[in-house]
Parts: C-alpha cells; structure tokens; sequence
C-alpha cells in the first residue's frame, strides 16, 4: 500500500484514475474482440491483463476517493476566500460582461448574479425569472453567464415595434393622468405607468420582468432618434431621485429618467 500511495503522491489524483479507467477500457474492449471471434490464445491475455487493472483500483480506490474528497473540500473553502471573490470579477470582466455591485450579489442590466456560497449554486436572474447552475469554478460560471448574456445582446431589437407599444401605452396613460378624452401630447407620463398598462396580466410581468423593460428602454435611447412617424419620444428627468428609475446602454452608460413624453410633430 505503501508503494501506492507514493505512485499516487507524484500524479495528482484524477491524472491518476483517468489514466487507468482508460487502460480498463481499453483492455475490456480488447477481451469481449477476443471474446467475439473466439480467440482462445488472446482472450485469456487480455482477461489477464483487465484483471490485473481491476485489482489494482480495487486496492487503491479507497486513497483515490479520500484524495478527490480533500480536494472538494480544499475548492469549497476557496469558493468561500477572498481570492475567488477576485478570480470570479476578474473572468467575468475579461469576458465583456459590464459587472456591478460587489460579491456575492452582483449587476449588469438586465441580469441580477448571485453567487450563494452556502448554497454552492449561482443564480442569474431577470425579474422572477431565474436559472441557477451548481458549477462553481470561475471559467465555468464565465461560460455560462456569458452564453446568456451575449444571446439577450445579440439578439435584434425591434426598436420601431417597442415605440408602437411604448405609443399605444402612452395614449392610454396620458389619458387616465390628466384625465381628458383626448390625449394631451407633449405632457410627460410616468415610466412606471406604462410598464404597468404593458404588463397588466400577472403572466405578463413574469413573461416580460421590469428589468427587461429597463434594458430595453436604454437600448431605445442609445440606438434610435426615438421618432415613429409623426410622434417624437423624449425621456424626462426627475427632481426626485426616489421616484427615477436607472436605463444603461451597451457601454454601461447610465441615465436616471423617470417619465416619457410623446410629441405630436406637424411638419
């Protein structure tokens, strides 16, 4: 055993057990070939030689799974370190993702990242909507937030439609706000009213969570001159900051806005 153990000492433990479950493979392919084409001479060779690997992960697997253990453990108390605080942020910005906030909750429109150390999961969340995956290594959570992210940014916004729904909710807001038949343009309604009248179903608001709205609302601002037809969209600024909701574009850029105003153009 003690030959064993100093054989396992010199390769890490997973080389180790990989190296040989491969060779078990291997061999076990080679006795069912033997085996099938009734190849006496090479059939007992090989049964040899398969039972000789068995043998020998029977005698050491108790150091090989004591070793793999010491090594979960060694991960868990980095995942709880400082040190994977900082490799996690630094991966994650290498990757482009616009990172805010300070461990273990963190930000970048529309997402909310949580890393629940205690836990040992990762939740990425839009609203209600959230995704959780158990792999804690740095690189892994990078990919998988990475997927998700690039396929929101990527994805085409249809920002002509979204000024449609932003419009027709306009009309019915401006109306309920200063209470006229007919629709006041030029007068500002509050952002917050027209994601209520976009989103007046419960279903709705988990299909289409405020976050999403937000993200959209900046990418709005940042990519088109905000005008459908004869109407042209303008974002008012609070004089209180309670009631200002935060729009960031692709560059991370922010703005504090609170209301939107439609003018009615007459060329």
């Amino acid at each position: 055993m003690e030959e064993i153990s100093k054989e396992i000492r010199e390769k890490s433990t997973v080389e180790k057990v990989d190296g040989l479950a491969k060779q078990l493979s291997k061999n076990w392919a080679a006795v069912k070939n033997a085996g099938s084409a009734w190849d006496f001479r090479s059939f007992d060779k090989a049964l040899a030689v398969y039972s000789g690997r068995v043998e020998e992960l029977t005698q050491s697997w108790s150091i090989y799974r004591q070793d793999l253990v010491q090594e979960m453990e060694q991960n868990g108390r980095y995942v709880e370190s400082e040190e994977y605080r900082q490799e996690l942020e630094q991966a994650l910005l290498a990757a482009g993702i616009p990172l805010q906030g300070s461990f273990p909750q963190y930000e970048f429109v529309p997402f909310k990242l949580t890393v629940a150390v205690e836990e040992k999961e990762i939740r990425l969340a839009i609203g209600r909507k959230q995704e959780k995956t158990v792999a804690m290594q740095p690189k892994q959570v990078t990919k998988w937030v990475g997927v998700r992210y690039q396929k929101l940014i990527g994805k085409r916004f249809d920002g002509t439609g979204f000024m449609r729904e932003l419009l027709g909710a306009y009309k019915v807001a401006n109306r309920l706000a200063y209470r006229e038949g007919n629709v006041l343009w030029g007068r500002a309604v509050a952002l917050e009213e027209l994601y209520e009248l976009l989103t007046l179903k419960r279903g709705s608001r988990q299909e289409y969570p405020k976050p999403l709205f937000l993200f959209e609302l900046g990418r709005l601002k940042e990519q088109f001159e905000m005008k459908l037809d004869e109407y042209q969209f303008e974002f008012g600024f609070p004089r209180k900051q309670e009631k200002a909701v935060t729009i960031v574009d692709s560059r991370g850029r922010e703005s504090r806005v609170s209301s939107l105003t439609v003018h009615k153009v007459v060329e």
